[in-house]
């Protein structure tokens, strides 16, 4: 889903037609989401913004609790190679585009291991790497 969807979405609900996205950040988060969470989130983004719009910040905090909820398959498994995904995470920094094997699998994250670290991560922050 691109953000213009995201943001349809959110007009045709009456609840939301005086306070909608005034910026991309706010959206951004949003596009990863089916249109039910995707006013879910919404919603609970402008109760914690006092009624407000709220920033790009909270929207993201709010579609990572979602997320973590929603049950995704682990698509990986013990020994598979695959290739770091930096994105947004200040953790990451440096790190983007480095091989790593997974080491172990858990419920909304996988633990992974390089030549120079050995860290969990999020299902997003990774990809398959492909021989």
């Amino acid at each position: 889903m691109d953000a213009a969807t995201a943001v349809d979405i959110l007009g045709e609900c009456p609840q939301f037609v005086d306070i909608l996205p005034t910026a991309e950040g706010q959206v951004r988060p949003l596009t990863k989401l089916e249109p039910k969470e995707l006013q879910e989130c919404w919603s609970s983004a402008v109760k914690v913004a006092g009624g407000k719009v709220p920033s790009g910040k909270i929207v993201k905090s709010i579609v990572d609790k979602i997320r973590e909820r929603t049950k995704i398959p682990i698509p990986y498994s013990e020994g598979e190679a695959c290739i770091i995904i930096s994105k947004d995470n200040p953790d990451l920094r440096g790190k983007n585009g480095h091989w790593c094997i997974v080491t172990n699998v858990h419920e909304f994250s996988c633990q992974v291991c390089s030549l120079k670290l050995t860290q969990t991560y999020l299902l997003s922050r990774f990809n398959r790497f492909n021989v």
